[in-house]
């Protein structure tokens, strides 16, 4: 399966350049789009002492809470959407991990990334924010992937 189109489609839908997304995609999943990891330390600091009253966001009913909780510290797909991140922004699919879907995740990764790059006005900035400002050369190393050509792939294919 190609994601070319659905990068395309994200781009046009969203205004995010393409070759940004891609590049995204490359530093995040390099392109698998089940690609899913578990951050503890989002899990400890953001979500473990919530409870279904102080959850920010949606909050499903029919999974269970515990699984719920632990979904949010995990990322998701193409982009490595954080679950936590999908449920504030409105994500109401009963499970996170709808969001592996590859159409999915693209919609909902360039609107919260069109978001940062409205908001911080620098995309250096923006992906430093996307990433959690963990890793301080985050934003040059996915800026990198766009002139070093390593992220063409995903459009060509």
């Amino acid at each position: 399966m190609s994601i070319a189109p659905l990068i395309i489609e994200a781009s046009k839908a969203t205004g995010v350049s393409p070759m940004l997304l891609a590049a995204v995609i490359h530093q995040e999943s390099a392109g698998n789009p089940y690609a899913i990891r578990y951050e503890p330390a989002f899990f400890k600091r953001y979500v473990e002492d919530k409870t279904r009253k102080t959850m920010l966001g949606y909050v499903p009913t029919r999974c269970s809470f515990e699984t719920e909780a632990r979904l949010r510290a995990h990322s998701f797909g193409l982009m490595q959407m954080m679950g936590q991140v999908l449920r504030e922004r409105g994500f109401k699919a009963e499970f996170l991990t709808e969001a592996i879907d590859p159409k999915t995740n693209l919609k909902w990764g360039s609107e919260f990334l069109q978001t940062l790059l409205l908001k911080h006005q620098d995309t250096e900035a923006a992906l430093l924010r996307w990433n959690g400002g963990g890793n301080k050369a985050y934003g040059k190393e996915v800026l990198g992937h766009i002139d070093s050509g390593a992220c063409h792939y995903l459009l060509s294919s």
